[in-house]
């Protein structure tokens, strides 16, 4: 079945090429991007409105049998050297960022692994993509891997595993392929969330309590 998929969309990718993909953005750029809490939030967020369709096998786009055994050596060696590392702070916790610019499948990606106690928590694929087509091909080579050939919609679909390992998708202006699992700290980012929402509302309160005594 691999096969006959693969010469139904060679064509698609026949005119391209592997090569290094470099980006406008600066480090600087890509660190203050991921020290907001809100990216990570609005990836659990983003599931509530989608429907959940169970994987036939456990998700992991690289070859280890596990999402959660994912680790910098297996990184390096599927997406060669990371082309930028650093730490951000969420409150009062450290995470860690590897980012990796290159061409696979002749599709400009950028990939952002995101570490917290060592431990892999979100792993982020962004395609840049114009073609219509090659949406198509990506979204049936998911299909053909985690659900038998089964079609999936990125609009409003998301695929779990039994291990509760989540591939979710933003289909805007670009393709990004978010895989994230369980994390404690997608725990704590909720808290810090919440105590910022709540601060919020009693700065919104504060400020139509003044009024009020004005009236």
């Amino acid at each position: 079945m691999f096969s006959s998929f693969l010469k139904r969309i060679n064509k698609i990718f026949s005119s391209k090429k592997d090569k290094y993909y470099q980006e406008v953005y600066s480090e600087d750029d890509i660190k203050e991007n991921y020290s907001n809490k809100y990216i990570y939030h609005r990836i659990k967020l983003s599931l509530k409105d989608k429907t959940p369709k169970v994987s036939h096998r456990p998700i992991c786009p690289l070859d280890k049998s596990s999402f959660d055994q994912i680790n910098v050596s297996e990184l390096n060696k599927n997406f060669g050297r990371a082309r930028a590392k650093f730490c951000v702070q969420l409150g009062e916790r450290k995470v860690k960022v590897h980012v990796y610019k290159n061409v696979y499948a002749g599709f400009k990606t950028s990939v952002t692994a995101h570490f917290y106690k060592k431990k892999i928590f979100n792993l982020r694929y962004d395609f840049k993509i114009e073609d219509k087509n090659d949406y198509i091909a990506i979204a049936d080579l998911i299909g053909l891997k985690y659900l038998n050939g089964e079609p999936i919609e990125f609009e409003s679909e998301y695929l779990v595993d039994e291990n509760n390992v989540v591939l979710s998708f933003t289909n805007e202006f670009s393709l990004i392929l978010n895989y994230h699992n369980n994390s404690e700290i997608y725990t704590y980012i909720e808290h810090l969330v919440d105590l910022d929402e709540a601060e919020k509302k009693n700065k919104v309160y504060d400020r139509y309590k003044k009024l009020y005594r004005k009236l």
